[in-house]
């Protein structure tokens, strides 16, 4: 009965547009504010400096009861493969009352097989002081960006039926939400899709390595 009430009051919240006059990308991270709070709608690569070399786009929304250290609980221990492992830190600017970087190596999958490559799931989580933000309409949440390391380093797998070391690719993240997102559906948690309007649309190769792949709305899973 409980989450049927929560399903009904989060299934009535509106999704919050926002415009702006520069198409946002991963060179052009874009700054936005839902109900008051704000974070930038990728990633960063450098603590410091916003305005330059967004990473990945920001995908999920961590809703209602969550925070930093409870997420990365439920995925390093959930049934199936898990997420045992760590990545290198990537950066957020983060506003809540106030405005600080958080920077998180996230949560990653064991190396697996995958049409003949080595493949890793790859989460990373932001909040203020490693906790949560907060706003009345998505309770306590955190923001969260994920995608595949394929080929990376301790990765390149032989055994996969893949022999050239260091041709390495990442990103994906569209398909890595539908993973999580499956997964905590099976976990008994409300999720959608289409939450949230954060202006990272695109398909397309960054270089020769990084596909970004984002259809411009975060998802969310309904945490508690």
């Amino acid at each position: 009965m409980k989450r049927i009430a929560l399903w009904l009051i989060f299934a009535t919240v509106t999704l919050a547009a926002f415009s702006s006059s520069t198409l946002a990308d991963s060179d052009h991270p874009l700054w936005v504010t839902p109900y008051g709070d704000g974070f930038y709608n990728y990633d960063l690569d450098i603590q410091g400096d916003p305005t330059c070399c967004g990473d990945n786009p920001i995908a999920t929304i961590w809703s209602y009861w969550a925070n930093k250290s409870a997420v990365k609980e439920y995925l390093r221990s959930r049934a199936g493969p898990g997420y045992p492992g760590t990545g290198g830190v990537k950066w957020e600017y983060v506003y809540d009352q106030s405005t600080l970087w958080n920077g998180d190596a996230g949560r990653q999958t064991a190396c697996y097989c995958q049409g003949g490559n080595g493949y890793r799931r790859h989460m990373r989580i932001y909040a203020p002081y490693d906790d949560n933000l907060y706003n009345t309409s998505w309770g306590d949440y955190v923001i969260a960006s994920q995608h595949y390391d394929i080929n990376h380093a301790g990765c390149d797998r032989t055994d996969c039926g893949y022999s050239t070391p260091g041709a390495e690719k990442f990103g994906y993240s569209e398909n890595v939400e539908d993973i999580i997102l499956q997964e905590a559906s099976s976990d008994g948690y409300w999720t959608n899709p289409n939450w949230y309007n954060a202006q990272n649309y695109g398909y397309y190769w960054e270089d020769s390595k990084h596909y970004h792949q984002s259809d411009g709305y975060a998802a969310t899973i309904v945490f508690w």
